[in-house]
């Protein structure tokens, strides 16, 4: 019987196209994938890892993280309070 091809690519396949690309593979795969993707080798690690956390390095930074945490703060002490109640419901009459 003849060799023939598999269906589904290899991951010597996979991992000679450009990095470029597989990282715009990889934002479609779901998140909760990319944890068990980033044990396949180093380069699907470094490139889930990026996906994985792409909003760490924001946090990490004083001054955005600090300007994320007041700008959320002002937020909430500026909505009406109808907004948080659990009672609030919709007008009569609609």
């Amino acid at each position: 019987m003849p060799n023939l091809p598999s269906s589904s690519p290899s991951l010597t396949t996979l991992t000679s196209l450009p990095p470029e690309l597989l990282h715009q593979i990889l934002t479609h795969i779901p998140k909760s994938d990319l944890p068990s993707i980033r044990l396949l080798n180093h380069t699907f690690e470094t490139l889930a890892f990026s996906i994985l956390f792409r909003n760490l390095l924001n946090w990490l930074d004083y001054k955005t993280s600090h300007a994320a945490v007041v700008a959320l703060a002002l937020d909430v002490c500026e909505r009406p309070s109808g907004m948080w109640s659990p009672w609030a419901s919709e007008p009569e009459g609609e």
